[in-house]
Protein backbone atom coordinates (compact mmCIF):
# COMPACT_ATOMS: atom_id res chain seq x y z
CA UNK A 1 0.00 0.00 0.00
CA UNK A 2 1.30 3.23 -0.93
CA UNK A 3 0.82 6.47 1.29
CA UNK A 4 1.09 10.35 0.54
CA UNK A 5 3.33 11.85 2.17
CA UNK A 6 2.58 13.40 5.94
CA UNK A 7 2.39 17.08 6.57
CA UNK A 8 5.64 18.78 8.11
CA UNK A 9 4.12 19.49 11.05
CA UNK A 10 0.42 18.75 12.79
CA UNK A 11 -1.38 20.37 16.21
CA UNK A 12 -4.56 19.73 17.93
CA UNK A 13 -6.36 20.05 21.08
CA UNK A 14 -7.99 17.74 23.26
CA UNK A 15 -11.97 18.13 23.83
CA UNK A 16 -13.67 15.95 26.03
CA UNK A 17 -12.31 13.92 28.69
CA UNK A 18 -9.66 16.28 28.96
CA UNK A 19 -8.19 19.73 28.10
CA UNK A 20 -5.15 19.61 26.28
CA UNK A 21 -2.52 20.03 23.07
CA UNK A 22 -0.74 18.23 21.05
CA UNK A 23 2.00 18.69 18.32
CA UNK A 24 3.50 16.29 16.23
CA UNK A 25 6.38 16.55 13.72
CA UNK A 26 7.30 14.27 10.65
CA UNK A 27 10.88 13.79 9.53
CA UNK A 28 11.98 11.24 6.41
CA UNK A 29 14.33 8.31 7.84
CA UNK A 30 16.15 5.97 6.35
CA UNK A 31 14.73 2.94 4.01
CA UNK A 32 11.28 5.03 3.21
CA UNK A 33 10.31 5.15 6.58
CA UNK A 34 9.57 8.34 9.05
CA UNK A 35 10.28 9.56 12.26
CA UNK A 36 7.13 10.96 14.52
CA UNK A 37 7.87 13.07 17.32
CA UNK A 38 5.50 14.91 19.32
CA UNK A 39 4.57 16.34 22.11
CA UNK A 40 1.35 16.62 24.32
CA UNK A 41 0.07 17.99 27.62
CA UNK A 42 -3.22 18.15 29.53
CA UNK A 43 -5.25 18.81 32.66
CA UNK A 44 -7.71 15.68 33.22
CA UNK A 45 -9.64 15.35 36.42
CA UNK A 46 -8.14 18.39 37.70
CA UNK A 47 -4.39 16.92 37.13
CA UNK A 48 -1.71 17.93 35.06
CA UNK A 49 -0.23 15.99 32.80
CA UNK A 50 2.68 15.63 29.68
CA UNK A 51 4.20 13.24 27.44
CA UNK A 52 7.00 13.54 24.81
CA UNK A 53 7.17 10.19 22.22
CA UNK A 54 9.55 9.27 19.20
CA UNK A 55 8.28 6.78 17.37
CA UNK A 56 10.10 5.04 14.34
CA UNK A 57 8.02 3.75 11.52
CA UNK A 58 9.29 2.12 8.40
CA UNK A 59 8.32 2.22 4.81
CA UNK A 60 4.95 0.59 5.24
CA UNK A 61 4.23 2.62 8.52
CA UNK A 62 4.39 -0.13 10.97
CA UNK A 63 6.45 1.26 14.27
CA UNK A 64 10.13 -0.04 14.73
CA UNK A 65 10.68 1.59 17.69
CA UNK A 66 9.04 3.80 20.34
CA UNK A 67 10.51 5.50 22.82
CA UNK A 68 8.07 7.75 25.05
CA UNK A 69 8.68 9.79 28.46
CA UNK A 70 5.98 11.08 30.49
CA UNK A 71 5.51 13.62 33.74
CA UNK A 72 3.34 13.57 36.28
CA UNK A 73 2.67 14.83 39.58
CA UNK A 74 3.40 11.06 40.39
CA UNK A 75 6.86 11.47 38.60
CA UNK A 76 8.59 10.60 35.40
CA UNK A 77 8.40 7.45 33.64
CA UNK A 78 10.19 6.35 30.45
CA UNK A 79 9.79 3.74 28.21
CA UNK A 80 11.44 2.44 24.93
CA UNK A 81 9.73 -0.26 22.67
CA UNK A 82 11.23 -1.90 19.63
CA UNK A 83 10.36 -4.31 17.16
CA UNK A 84 11.92 -7.06 15.29
CA UNK A 85 9.81 -6.38 12.20
CA UNK A 86 8.05 -10.30 12.97
CA UNK A 87 5.72 -9.64 15.76
CA UNK A 88 8.57 -9.53 18.40
CA UNK A 89 8.92 -7.04 20.63
CA UNK A 90 11.42 -5.74 23.99
CA UNK A 91 10.09 -3.19 26.36
CA UNK A 92 13.14 -1.58 28.20
CA UNK A 93 15.28 -4.21 26.59
CA UNK A 94 13.68 -6.83 27.80
CA UNK A 95 11.93 -9.44 25.50
CA UNK A 96 7.91 -9.29 25.70
CA UNK A 97 6.19 -12.29 24.53
CA UNK A 98 2.96 -10.98 25.67
CA UNK A 99 3.30 -8.36 22.90
CA UNK A 100 3.90 -11.49 20.46
CA UNK A 101 2.85 -11.58 17.03
CA UNK A 102 1.63 -7.51 17.73
CA UNK A 103 2.72 -4.95 14.66
CA UNK A 104 2.38 -1.73 15.62
CA UNK A 105 1.97 0.06 19.28
CA UNK A 106 -1.01 2.54 20.06
CA UNK A 107 -0.12 5.44 22.51
CA UNK A 108 -3.39 5.94 24.65
CA UNK A 109 -2.70 9.41 26.68
CA UNK A 110 -4.37 10.02 29.63
CA UNK A 111 -3.93 10.50 33.53
CA UNK A 112 -2.60 9.14 35.73
CA UNK A 113 0.15 7.33 33.25
CA UNK A 114 0.84 6.21 29.86
CA UNK A 115 -0.53 3.35 28.59
CA UNK A 116 0.98 1.76 25.43
CA UNK A 117 -0.55 -0.84 23.53
CA UNK A 118 0.71 -3.15 21.20
CA UNK A 119 -1.84 -3.92 18.06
Amino acid sequence: MTFAPPPETAAWRHLGARTGFEVVYFRPAGGGGHRVEGCTTAVEDRMTWAVDYAIDVDRDWATRRAEISSRSAAGLRHTVLESDGDGGWRIDGVPASHLGGCLDVDLVLDYPGLAVRAL
